[in-house]
C-alpha cells in the first residue's frame, strides 16, 4: 500500500487466520457435557487436562466421550498446515460410582460349585427385551421391578417343567434385544415429562435388574453365555431425535459390559457366564449345534413389507440377498414391536418378543389394543427349528 493510499483509506486490516467452518477454538458446554475443539501446527494433540483447567474445569470430574476427532487444514497454498482437535466430553456421574459399587459388592459373593458337567444338546434361550425401565408404562419402575423377579423364578420353573417332560437342560442363553431402558428425550413429546427415572437411574435401575436375573440363574445353569445388541432407546439422541454418536454407544449393550467387567473380578463364581457382545452392528449372530440364530431389535427394519412381521421379513431378505452374517440365521429373534408373533418360512423362523415394560396409552390409544407383559423363551436342540416356545407371562 502505498503512503498517498494509505492516508485514502478510512481503515488498514491485517489478515487474521481464519479457521474451517465448525472447528473454530474454543468450547461449548450445556451442563450435561461439551466439546472442545484446540488447533496445533504438528501432529500432536494437546493436553486435554490442561485445555480444560485453563478454561476453569476440574479435569478430575470429566470424562472423554467418544475418540477424539481430528481435521488437518491449510489456509493458503504453500502456508504451513495447523492440525485441528475436538473432543466430546461430559462428567463423570454415578454411572462411573455404580461400576465402582458393583464390582465391590460382586467381589464378595461366594463361589459355586465347581461348573465342569458337560453340555447338553439343548439349551434354552430367553429373551430380554423392551423393559423401558423409567418409564411409566404398565406402573412404572415399581410393577416393573416385580415383573423382574417374577421372571427370576419363573424361568427356573419353566425348566424344571420341561426336565420333567423329558428335555433337561444345563446351558442358558441370555438374549439382549434393546430397549431396556427408557431415554428421556428423542422418542415422542411426551417422553420426557413421562420419564419417571433419568438416565443414571434407567442405568441403575437395569444393571441391578440384569445382575439379579443372570446372578439367580447361572447357579442352575453349567454354561451361561450372554447376547445383546442395541435398541433405539438405548441410543444417545439429542433434542432434535436423532442419534448423535455411532453404534457402539448404545446403553442397551453398555450395561452388559457393566455386568462383564464386574463378574469378570470373580471368577470362581461366574468363569461358566461369557458375554458376547458387539461392537459397530446393530445385530449379532451365534450358533448352537447346525442351528444360527440372529439377533436384531428390530428398529431397522423401515418398510416395504405389509404389516410389522412383513417389514421385518423384508428386511431379513435383504440381509440374506447382500450376504450380511444375519442373513444366514436360521431364526431370527426382534423385539420393538412389544407383542409376540410367530412366522415359520420353510426352515426359517421369526419370533417377535413381547415386552416386559406393560401397556403403553400410544399403542392402546392408536391401535385400540393391550400388549400384556411377558418373556419370550424357546428350546434350542441343535436342529434349525425351535422345538419349544413359551411367553412367561407377567403380573400386571
Amino acid at each position: 500500500m502505498s503512503f498517498a493510499d494509505a492516508i485514502a483509506a478510512d481503515h488498514v486490516h491485517r489478515d487474521r487466520a481464519k479457521h474451517p467452518g465448525g472447528w473454530e477454538p474454543g468450547y461449548e458446554y450445556s451442563g450435561d457435557g461439551g466439546t472442545i475443539t484446540a488447533t496445533t501446527t504438528d501432529r500432536q494433540p494437546p493436553e486435554l487436562r490442561k485445555l480444560l483447567t485453563d478454561e476453569g474445569f476440574d479435569a478430575d470430574a470429566y470424562r472423554i466421550i467418544g475418540n477424539v476427532e481430528m481435521r488437518k487444514w491449510q489456509q493458503r497454498a504453500g502456508d504451513e498446515f495447523c492440525y485441528y482437535w475436538r473432543w466430546k466430553f461430559a462428567p463423570v456421574t454415578a454411572t462411573t460410582v455404580l461400576l465402582d459399587e458393583l464390582v465391590a459388592k460382586l467381589d464378595k459373593r461366594p463361589p459355586r460349585r465347581s461348573r465342569n458337567a458337560p453340555v447338553g444338546p439343548n439349551a434354552l434361550a430367553v429373551c430380554i427385551a423392551d423393559w423401558q425401565a423409567g418409564s411409566d408404562h404398565g406402573g412404572g419402575p415399581a410393577r416393573l421391578e416385580n415383573r423382574i423377579e417374577h421372571l427370576a423364578d419363573a424361568l427356573l420353573d419353566h425348566r424344571t417343567a420341561l426336565k420333567r417332560a423329558g428335555v433337561p437342560i444345563n446351558k442358558l442363553y441370555v438374549l439382549g434385544l434393546g430397549d431396556l431402558r427408557e431415554g428421556c428425550r428423542g422418542w415422542a413429546p411426551q417422553s420426557l415429562y413421562r420419564a419417571q427415572l433419568n438416565h443414571e437411574e434407567q442405568r441403575r435401575f437395569v444393571v441391578a435388574g440384569l445382575d439379579h436375573l443372570i446372578d439367580r440363574w447361572s447357579g442352575h445353569f453349567d454354561a451361561v453365555a450372554v447376547h445383546a445388541v442395541g435398541g433405539n432407546h438405548g441410543e444417545d439422541r439429542g433434542p432434535a431425535g436423532k442419534s448423535d454418536t455411532d453404534f457402539s454407544d448404545n446403553v442397551d449393550v453398555g450395561v452388559f459390559r457393566d455386568l462383564e467387567f464386574a463378574y469378570s473380578r470373580n471368577p470362581e463364581r461366574w468363569s461358566h457366564v461369557q458375554f458376547h457382545l458387539p461392537t459397530h452392528d446393530l445385530t449379532a449372530t451365534f450358533q448352537h449345534g447346525d442351528c444360527v440364530v440372529g439377533l436384531a431389535h428390530g428398529h431397522q427394519a423401515k418398510g416395504g413389507g405389509a404389516g410389522v412381521q412383513g417389514k421385518l421379513m423384508n428386511w431379513w431378505k435383504g440381509q440374506m440377498e447382500g450376504r450380511q452374517p444375519i442373513g444366514d440365521a436360521d431364526i431370527l429373534v426382534t423385539g420393538h414391536y412389544h407383542h409376540t408373533q410367530i412366522a415359520a418360512q420353510g426352515s426359517r423362523t421369526h419370533l417377535m418378543t413381547p415386552a416386559l415394560c406393560g401397556d403403553q396409552d400410544w399403542f392402546r390409544h392408536s391401535a385400540g389394543l393391550v400388549s400384556p407383559p411377558g418373556t419370550a423363551t424357546f428350546v434350542l436342540d441343535g436342529s434349525t427349528v425351535p422345538d419349544w416356545h413359551r411367553v412367561i407371562a407377567a403380573p400386571e
